[in-house]
């Protein structure tokens, strides 16, 4: 699996999150004071959610569609059932949804990133990074956009710019772990390990219970020696995914770099045999840290 993948796919739960998140507080907004044919169609939408997280994507979509009849110049309806169309794979209704949203708003931002995540599905990450940069101009607070931005950037060559996409994001949202994390990869990538580190560093002071930012911020301790910082990074990680058998073969490996030979072997025979996806797991941390070779 190629590595632009498999980073994609370890994103998509916080990418979720993160929209999830981002929709609820513009349907509040939105809705706030309507009046009750929007409200009913509103609660049409919030149906279609529900039938979306439980995996029916047809019966999300009837109801999407139920929802738009009853409030048809609402472009935030629009862009969820165009969304939806998107999950089914109906590529050519998705797209005249997000353009009659469009057409409906055109300072609607959520339509514009939408239409940039549609691009970007089929390799289009020009078009997609117009898109977003429209989003942006837009909604310049919305830190949600500057990563897009970030994601399109770096898939172009353009790491300088992604790096400083994500900054910004940062910037707007200091609180959130996930962008620090994601500026810190992206540091790390480019062969800025000192500054990623930092993030890493930050993005686990600020959600110290997520066991994937304690992995990666003690990988990157490991690559600039700091092996006890590492340790305890990877047992906090252990502690909180004790059936994580990649965890225990990570931590093995720094108890093996400061010679206890003792917990490196029982924590390897904890693990026991790792799947092929676990053993590619394993493979790219080690690589980071210059020990891809260790048994």
């Amino acid at each position: 699996m190629a590595e632009e993948e498999i980073l994609r796919q370890g994103f998509d739960d916080d990418r979720v999150r993160e929209f999830e998140r981002m929709q609820q507080a513009d349907d509040r907004e939105r809705y706030r004071e309507l009046d009750l044919a929007a409200s009913t169609a509103y609660l049409r939408m919030r149906l279609g959610d529900r039938f979306l997280k439980a995996g029916n994507v047809r019966r999300a979509i009837g109801e999407y569609k139920r929802a738009v009849k009853m409030d048809g110049n609402n472009a935030a309806l629009r862009t969820r059932l165009a969304d939806a169309y998107v999950l089914a794979e109906m590529v050519t209704q998705a797209m005249a949804e997000y353009r009659r949203a469009l057409r409906t708003d055109p300072r609607y931002a959520d339509a514009y990133a939408s239409l940039g995540d549609l691009f970007r599905r089929y390799g289009m990450f020009k078009e997609a990074l117009q898109e977003y940069e429209t989003a942006v101009e837009l909604s310049p607070e919305r830190a949600y956009y500057r990563f897009k931005v970030a994601e399109a950037s770096w898939a172009l060559g353009r790491h300088e710019d992604a790096i400083s996409a994500l900054q910004e994001a940062v910037r707007l949202a200091p609180q959130d772990a996930f962008y620090e994390f994601r500026l810190a990869d992206l540091l790390t990538r480019d062969g800025r390990k000192g500054e990623g580190l930092a993030h890493y560093l930050r993005s686990v002071e600020l959600a110290p219970h997520d066991d994937y930012y304690q992995v990666r911020l003690a990988t990157a301790l490991m690559c600039a020696g700091r092996v006890h910082e590492a340790i305890r990074a990877y047992l906090a990680a252990v502690k909180m995914r004790p059936d994580n058998a990649t965890y225990q073969v990570l931590l093995a490996d720094a108890y093996d770099q400061i010679g206890d030979s003792r917990r490196r072997d029982l924590l390897r025979r904890m693990a026991g045999d790792l799947n092929e996806y676990e053993l590619e797991y394993v493979a790219r941390r080690r690589a980071e840290y210059g020990v891809a070779t260790a048994p």
